[in-house]
């Protein structure tokens, strides 16, 4: 009875001592595999997240846009540097106007990116904490991961120096003085002498009426006319082509600004993408740290249980011979 006894503690033993925990050791290198693929899946999120963001906020109906666009509108005559030519007064646009807008939208650039980043830092620190709770639920024990934190300011230094605006636009007025009024009050006599040749004749053959001499006879009240017409007309013309202008100078600014922004943003969107792969690695090398720590001490204790089972298994094994040499004992005194 005690050698069967015996011989059964062996046998629970031997099957202790060949248990290795292979497959405890795979199912957790799925599980920390299984965790650094969605460490790679959460910051590829916030990749595309932060994309979207940035391009949502280009848009024309975006905050960025419309105040930009409100600024630009605010463009008039005053703002243009006039240079008499000859024949044309050319227009340019003044430095503090630019300057004006050109700090405008550094303004502007500065408070969304700060709010881009304050929104990524937060993301950030959620995925970290996520992480951190999956891989204390898997061991039980306590994890902290390294969180990359958000130069705004190094990121802001290496994108405002792309913030500068600069148009070439270089418009035209026409310069008409005294001399151009007497000009169109001439063309208005020389139409009309042309009109009263054309038709004169007509007249005098039907009816007997000189009606070139007639027209020649008002040519003064015509010419003065004309004159103090242009005194009406041009004031409108002037707007009007003023207008044409501005919408030109505008139109420039929208293009010039939209160019700077769509440089300005790849470039923001590639220093974040690079802080972004920085947070993956440290979070993917730190997981890695703790895995095989973790996995060390566990074949060290996978070790010493093992030792141990075999040092009662050896144990048994001497006491089994033991119980035979006496059974053989015994059975020699009968």
């Amino acid at each position: 009875s005690d050698l069967r006894q015996l011989q059964s503690r062996k046998k629970r033993e031997q099957r202790k001592e060949r248990v290795t925990n292979d497959d405890n050791s795979t199912t957790e290198r799925y599980q920390w595999d299984q965790l650094r693929s969605q460490v790679n899946d959460d910051i590829l999120r916030l990749r595309k997240k932060f994309q979207d963001l940035s391009k949502s906020a280009m848009l024309q109906e975006a905050e960025l846009s419309t105040q930009l666009s409100q600024f630009c509108e605010r463009l008039t005559m005053d703002d243009l540097d006039q240079e008499p030519g000859l024949n044309q007064i050319k227009l340019t646009v003044k430095d503090k106007f630019i300057g004006q807008i050109r700090g405008h939208l550094k303004a502007l650039w500065k408070k969304q990116l700060r709010q881009e980043l304050t929104e990524l830092q937060s993301d950030i620190a959620m995925v970290v904490h996520k992480t951190e709770n999956q891989a204390h639920e898997m061991t039980n024990e306590s994890f902290t991961l390294p969180q990359e934190s958000i130069d705004e300011n190094y990121i802001w230094s290496q994108l405002k120096q792309q913030l500068t605006v600069s148009i070439r636009y270089r418009g035209e007025m026409p310069k008409r003085g005294f001399m151009k009024r007497l000009s169109d009050g001439r063309r208005a006599i020389m139409g009309i002498s042309m009109m009263a040749m054309v038709i004169g004749g007509i007249f005098k053959t039907v009816w007997g009426v000189d009606f070139r001499s007639m027209i020649m006879l008002v040519a003064p009240l015509i010419f003065l006319g004309a004159v103090f017409y242009s005194y009406v007309i041009w004031p409108r013309e002037d707007t009007e082509r003023l207008q044409r202008e501005l919408d030109r100078i505008q139109d420039g600014f929208a293009n010039e600004i939209k160019r700077i922004l769509m440089e300005v943003q790849r470039e923001k969107v590639s220093k974040v993408s690079d802080l972004l792969d920085q947070q993956k690695k440290s979070m993917i090398k730190a997981l890695d740290n703790s895995a095989r720590d973790i996995n060390s001490r566990s074949e060290s204790t996978k070790s010493h249980n093992r030792a141990q089972a075999q040092s009662r298994v050896t144990q048994i094994d001497r006491q089994i011979r033991d119980l035979q040499t006496v059974a053989r004992d015994v059975d020699g005194l009968s």
